[in-house]
């Protein structure tokens, strides 16, 4: 099976190295440079990543398009999302590929112990009981490439939560897995920006969850 491993990174020269080459035993690691500012492109093509390179910051789920989309170009049988801070154990990459192998599903999800923000709480009630899914925003996802090809377009301003979401609801079978998180390097800044603006953005793509379920259920009723 033909794997790769997806990083959306934004000014991660500080971690990306290092990063890249926890995983790349894996199969192929796609790094998408989201306009940084920074040498994080540079530094991971030169550790052996395939870059994908944004000329302006697009965002997060821009990011995971455009590096799902390079690994349908290459051929990828499974892509697993990985951030690029640090924060993800590579380790459990192993266990996901060995699920995927002996169980044969669709999507393999990462659940961390707790969230990181009240907003990710309500989002995360809110899958659990309609979905079964404990932590939809966690940013480690493995999916068959099927399910990419099917529906990408429904990660935009998701937060990552789209294409996983479409996927369980079209009937793609999923597990869990327990990830343990690494805190961030105190000098750095979360990817998704500071308390208000994080909330903020992760309460439009609850609201936006909400909108497009009850819209498909009415639909479904006509």
């Amino acid at each position: 099976m033909k794997i790769s491993v997806v990083i959306p990174a934004y000014n991660e020269s500080m971690s990306i190295e290092a990063v890249v080459n926890s995983v790349k035993e894996i199969g192929d690691v796609v790094v998408v440079d989201d306009g940084s500012s920074d040498l994080t492109g540079d530094i991971a093509r030169r550790v052996g990543a395939i870059i994908v390179s944004h000329k302006n910051n697009l965002g997060y789920d821009m990011s995971i398009q455009s590096g799902l989309r390079k690994a349908i170009e290459i051929g990828s049988e499974f892509v697993i999302t990985f951030d690029a801070d640090g924060q993800h154990d590579p380790s459990i990459l192993n266990e996901i590929v060995r699920i995927v192998q002996e169980k044969d599903v669709d999507l393999v999800l990462g659940i961390r112990n707790d969230a990181a923000r009240l907003s990710e709480e309500i989002f995360n009630w809110y899958t659990r009981i309609v979905y079964g899914v404990p932590d939809i925003l966690c940013g480690l996802k493995g999916y068959k490439i099927d399910i990419v090809k099917k529906n990408q377009l429904h990660l935009k301003n998701s937060i990552g939560t789209g294409l996983a979401i479409e996927g369980i609801k079209a009937g793609s079978t999923f597990v869990t897995i327990p990830v343990r998180i690494f805190q961030r390097n105190d000098l750095d800044q979360s990817r998704m920006g500071h308390k208000i603006k994080a909330n903020t953005r992760i309460f439009k793509a609850f609201l936006l969850r909400i909108y497009i379920d009850i819209h498909t259920l009415i639909s479904s009723k006509i």
